[in-house]
């Protein structure tokens, strides 16, 4: 049994790693590839690299945005005390993954939140800042620019939103 353990953590610490390496590359090549967004061009695709345009209405391009605030800029005024309270609440969720016997599914979810916190941390200490770059407008209305560590962070709080909800498995029994 103990090896189910060691398998488990070992495809958390790689599924991580994988979020982490992707987002932290994406983050670099926009550093490096794209100028600055200073503002939301109404033209596609909006000062960035284009994806895909019109696609049954939806516009996505990769810009190069600064965020000071947390999701959508909020509290950015805050910005030297967030690192801190980012930090407290992933100390928090790691002690909550690593001494809570979860269902895997809700491991996975756990981890993919956390990792994507990290993300997030890292960034403000490499740049002073969290970049963001994925843009998409979805049938001319702009959602808010976000990266690869956002989307880490919302899969997993709707991934244990929907497993919350979802039957239990049954426990193994011992006879």
């Amino acid at each position: 049994m103990k090896n189910r353990g060691l398998v488990k953590w070992f495809f958390l610490l790689l599924g991580a790693s994988a979020i982490f390496l992707t987002d932290f590359w994406s983050k670099k090549m926009v550093i490096e590839s794209l100028p600055l967004m200073k503002y939301s061009s109404p033209f596609y695709p909006f000062g960035g690299i284009g994806v895909f345009y019109d696609f049954f209405g939806i516009d996505f391009s990769i810009v190069h945005v600064i965020n000071h605030g947390v999701a959508w800029g909020f509290l950015a005024s805050w910005q030297d005390y967030l690192p801190f309270v980012r930090i407290a609440l992933i100390i928090g969720l790691a002690l909550y993954l690593g001494k809570t016997r979860l269902f895997f599914k809700h491991s996975i979810c756990f981890a993919a939140i956390l990792t994507g916190a990290v993300c997030n941390v890292v960034d403000y200490f490499l740049y002073g800042h969290v970049v963001d770059m994925l843009f998409v407008r979805f049938w001319g209305y702009a959602y808010p620019i976000f990266n690869i560590a956002d989307s880490a962070i919302f899969c997993g709080v709707v991934g244990v939103g929907i497993s919350s909800f979802t039957k239990k498995p049954k426990a193994l029994s011992s006879t």
